[in-house]
């Protein structure tokens, strides 16, 4: 009898403390390095974010891939398909803005209209269908805006919202305590693409919740590997997580690895070497280009983007180099659209073919911010 008795205690005792570790997630402080103000708004800035609001989204489903309404190729999203990466984009500019009505907007697309029954975000919406696939960078980007609107308004659906998410992608989206790119009907992908890993957002996750962890170590361990060199001090791209490998490339794309580094910045990384390499680049060639080959260490193309501009700004501006970011945000401006005559004004666009993609256009956004 004693020793039911004590099995049963025992097992009320490993509930109380499931629930009691599952309760603290909701009540732990969050410790996030950010000090919310309400930003001046540039022309630029003003005049894209009007575009954007009037001509790229709609009232009720979201920012539009694209201005051109074109239907969608497989994974290739054109026209008017809605991605679970702008609305993720534009509740970080929001939540930066102090626009509680913009953020709150687009929270209730994501969690009424892009949630999949796993409580993962579905990654497109078109003409009222959901893809049943998540991105996992998608989710986390949501995330970490979800948790800088509890820590800007206090207001706890954010948060429950948050660890909603990142539960989702603790049960769905891992391959060996790794983050995984997606999870689709057919299981979770075999690859992470490093970009993918927002140690920022783990991190903070790790403080509230124990899982994360080991995930932010592994994730933090698989950056410093994809590291290329001091002499190209970017990243390579994706790791097979099967073959325990990374995939063979000759060439290091600029966008992708940017991205790694506003994370490791923003997890108070030192990220020197790379902010280094954008000055030189600037100042030697006058520009960044969209990729870099890995051998010689020289550009292999000498196409420029938006989005390169932008997220390299981005990384200037969070390392307190004024005089990088407004190279940088000169280098920006170029791309936008400033004949008012022209339909696209405002917007970073093809002023001849009218195409304007979201991602460059609100990554232009965050950059803009002061």
């Amino acid at each position: 009898m004693r020793k039911k008795i004590l099995g049963i205690s025992l097992t009320i005792l490993v509930i109380a403390g499931i629930l009691t570790f599952k309760n603290l997630r909701y009540i732990v402080p969050i410790h996030i390095n950010k000090q919310w103000t309400v930003p001046k708004i540039s022309k630029e800035e003003k005049i894209t974010f009007d575009f954007i609001n009037n001509n790229l989204s709609s009232q009720n489903s979201g920012i539009y891939t694209n201005y051109l309404d074109q239907p969608s190729s497989k994974d290739i999203t054109k026209g008017h398909a809605v991605l679970s990466e702008s609305e993720g984009l534009i509740m970080l500019y929001a939540v930066e803005k102090g626009d509680k009505a913009l953020f709150d907007k687009h929270h209730d697309i994501v969690m009424n209209k892009m949630l999949l029954k796993s409580n993962s975000v579905g990654w497109r919406l078109e003409k009222g269908t959901l893809a049943e696939t998540s991105a996992t960078i998608d989710d986390f980007r949501i995330i970490k805006a979800l948790i800088y609107g509890y820590d800007r308004w206090k207001e706890f659906k954010y948060r429950k919202d948050a660890i909603k998410l990142s539960d989702s992608i603790l049960k769905n989206n891992m391959k060996d305590d790794i983050p995984a790119d997606f999870k689709d009907a057919y299981g979770v992908s075999t690859s992470t693409t490093i970009c993918y890993l927002d140690i920022d957002i783990i991190n903070i996750l790790k403080n509230i919740d124990r899982r994360w962890v080991k995930k932010y170590n592994e994730a933090k361990s698989l950056i410093n590997k994809a590291y290329i060199s001091k002499e190209l001090p970017l990243y390579r791209t994706t790791y097979d997580n099967e073959k325990k490998q990374f995939v063979d490339q000759k060439e290091a794309d600029t966008l992708l690895s940017l991205l790694t580094v506003t994370y490791l910045k923003s997890d108070g990384e030192d990220v020197s070497s790379t902010v280094n390499w954008i000055k030189e680049k600037m100042i030697t060639d006058g520009a960044l280009y969209a990729k870099y080959d890995i051998a010689t260490g020289k550009n292999s193309t000498d196409i420029r983007s938006t989005a390169v501009y932008a997220v390299a700004a981005m990384i200037a501006k969070d390392c307190k180099d004024k005089e990088l970011y407004d190279l940088l945000i000169k280098k920006l401006i170029e791309f936008q659209v400033v004949d008012k005559n022209n339909e696209i004004y405002g917007s970073f666009g093809n002023a001849d073919t009218k195409e304007v993609y979201s991602f460059d256009n609100l990554n232009a956004l965050l950059a803009m911010q002061n």
